[in-house]
């Protein structure tokens, strides 16, 4: 009797890995389907164009925007654009250039996503002695809810950040900074750039294939379990 209880026993400690097991695959499924639905969003809506709105002033007002066209005019202010460290593109390391633009009109400040900078190449970024007219995308960062008041690091003399921090940036400007960004769709009056955005850094089908490899890793325990049920059965029978 003692020992079918430790069989019995080893039977339910395999239950909840598999059970993760099968969670972790669900997961992946589930990502996969928010970036289809992402995908899909940004392809309905990046030839559409649309005016921003004065009354634009938090997430919950920007989620509706995501995705579209617009334009802009406005003052950048190089001097306070922040720097996305270690971004990585064809193996260099580089910085991801977030460009501060004025926008008079609305009387906000908006980033402009100019796209990779070499530290090499940071002598040869354009200067703006004029106010300037741009189109883009609209997105929304993922902001990572494991970066609480992250700091700025100033040892460059430039404003680099490890991840957007809407509260820390803020503090840079005396009017509201909008918690979207424009990412420049022509970037041929800036030779020094190179555009990396992407709608997904990581495609629908690879969710799919990792969803796959979770749920058959499953299936390879629950084999195992049922293999082994089956020989002690044999071996009880036996005797």
């Amino acid at each position: 009797m003692l020992f079918y209880n430790k069989i019995n026993k080893s039977y339910l400690l395999c239950i909840i890995p598999f059970l993760i097991l099968i969670k972790l695959g669900l997961w992946q499924i589930e990502r996969g389907l928010e970036k289809k639905q992402l995908i899909m969003v940004f392809k309905n809506r990046q030839h559409q164009n649309i005016v921003l709105s004065e009354n634009i002033e938090n997430m919950n007002d920007v989620e509706h925007v995501e995705g579209y066209k617009t334009s802009l005019y406005g003052q950048p202010l190089k001097e306070n654009s922040f720097f996305v460290d270690n971004t990585i593109y064809q193996q260099q390391v580089g910085f991801k250039w977030l460009l501060p633009i004025y926008v008079s009109d609305l009387s906000v400040v908006i980033l402009l996503d100019m796209g990779f900078v070499s530290k090499k190449e940071m002598d040869a970024l354009p200067d703006f002695n004029n106010d300037i007219m741009i189109s883009g995308i609209i997105y929304i960062p993922k902001v990572n809810p494991f970066n609480h008041k992250a700091l700025l690091d100033r040892s460059l003399g430039i404003n680099i950040i490890q991840a957007i921090e809407w509260d820390v940036m803020q503090q840079y400007f005396n009017v509201p900074l909008l918690p979207l960004v424009v990412f420049i769709d022509d970037m041929a009056d800036y030779n020094a750039l190179i555009p990396i955005w992407k709608v997904v850094n990581m495609s629908e089908q690879k969710h799919w294939g990792y969803a796959l490899q979770w749920f058959l890793l499953a299936g390879a325990l629950l084999y195992m379990v049922l293999m082994h049920m089956k020989k002690n059965g044999v071996k009880k029978g036996n005797k």
